[in-house]
């Protein structure tokens, strides 16, 4: 029999291993626990992580997923029942076969019963991801979500898609919620058989028109947000509802109205405003345009609910993304340099003075995007 000293020795040995464990287990919680912003896009690595189409940066240092995308371009991304959720053209993720939509728990991926599919399209795509009343929405071009037919658009309740109606005549770009309403905008004429070009409204229930649409031959919608309780809309079009807007528009919930004057581009070219997001009590709008408030603006403004100014001299190629983080706008797109001289190659920050960079890419590419950004609360 073992002495009293010996069982003691192997109490006390049992204790350290049990209070070693708990350290360890405390400061992978604290890890995890740090905030950063997911980049989402098409590019090979991110810092000097090998992160692919998917990392996260917490303000000084890029970390990669354990489990990661190989292929495929991400679009966009949500939070939704504790696991991070993205969209987009990808056909894997991790090793399992998810078919453009998956979910990661922190360790690995998983599908949403085999994603969605097109029974016209081979390459089907998402292109947003969002949740309203407890439910994923999921939307893009295809024709099926599961074994259910949905027409670009369904909700997933956590263990099943269902279409909502008939679905959409086209894509869907960008939701929000709005006045406890779904609002969904894309590039499409009706939304469950009700006319209402390019932005429509779900009730959880049925779809309705918002005013008539927005309304060009060859207009659609790319962005929404939600500013001083008025909707936000940017994409490329001249009209809303017969009310003159080049490119980004508002909504009260009753009537359309412009953005002072708005933006232009220049040699008569069509405004595009692909980003949108609300920083300092400003809207900042991203796309391609070189006008706001009829002075110079490249690529990048804001709007302070009466005039729009620039940021600094902006970029010099295409913003596709906006978010705040930390308390700072960070802007994604495929543009080299920020104000003039700032090689941010991708992706930049902008403090309300002065533009950053992140350390994103050591060098840029054509082919390397910033498509898509999510701040969370937590190291994924």
């Amino acid at each position: 029999m073992a002495s009293a000293s010996a069982k003691a020795a192997l109490l006390l040995m049992a204790a350290a291993a049990a209070a070693a464990a708990a350290l360890l287990a405390t400061a992978a919680g604290l890890a995890r626990a740090e905030p950063v912003l997911l980049v989402g896009g098409a590019y090979q690595n991110a810092g000097a992580s090998n992160a692919r189409n998917l990392a996260q940066y917490n303000g000084t240092a890029w970390f990669a997923l354990a489990s990661q995308f190989t292929a495929g371009t991400v679009r966009t991304l949500t939070e939704y029942s504790g696991k991070l959720v993205a969209g987009g053209t990808f056909a894997t993720a991790g090793s399992e076969i998810v078919n453009c939509v998956a979910a990661y728990d922190g360790q690995q991926w998983t599908g949403f019963l085999g994603g969605v599919h097109d029974d016209y399209n081979p390459a089907p795509d998402v292109y947003s991801v969002f949740v309203y009343r407890g439910d994923l929405y999921v939307g893009g071009d295809f024709t099926h979500a599961g074994a259910t037919a949905a027409a670009n658009i369904a909700a997933w309740n956590g263990s099943a898609f269902r279409p909502l109606g008939a679905g959409l005549t086209g894509f869907p770009f960008a939701m929000i919620e709005y006045q406890e309403s779904l609002y969904v905008a894309g590039d499409f004429i009706t939304a469950g058989g009700v006319f209402s070009p390019d932005l429509a409204r779900w009730d959880g229930a049925a779809w309705h028109s918002v005013g008539q649409g927005i309304a060009n031959v060859t207009c659609a919608v790319y962005a929404l947000a939600v500013y001083r309780d008025t909707l936000i809309v940017g994409g490329v079009f001249g009209s809303a509802s017969g009310v003159v807007a080049d490119g980004i528009v508002q909504w009260d919930g009753a009537a359309y109205a412009p953005l002072g004057d708005g933006l232009g581009m220049d040699l008569g070219l069509p405004v595009y405003v692909y980003s949108l997001a609300v920083y300092k009590d400003m809207v900042i709008a991203g796309g391609r345009f070189s006008r706001a408030g009829g002075a110079e603006a490249e690529r990048i403004a804001r709007w302070d609910g009466t005039s729009w100014a620039p940021l600094g001299l902006g970029v010099d190629n295409i913003v596709y993304a906006l978010a705040v983080f930390n308390d700072v706008l960070v802007a994604g797109g495929m543009f080299e340099y920020a104000d003039g001289t700032v090689r941010a190659n991708g992706l930049a920050t902008w403090d309300g003075t002065a533009w950053g960079t992140t350390g994103f890419a050591n060098q840029y590419s054509l082919t390397r995007e910033v498509l898509t950004l999510l701040p969370s609360s937590r190291r994924w």
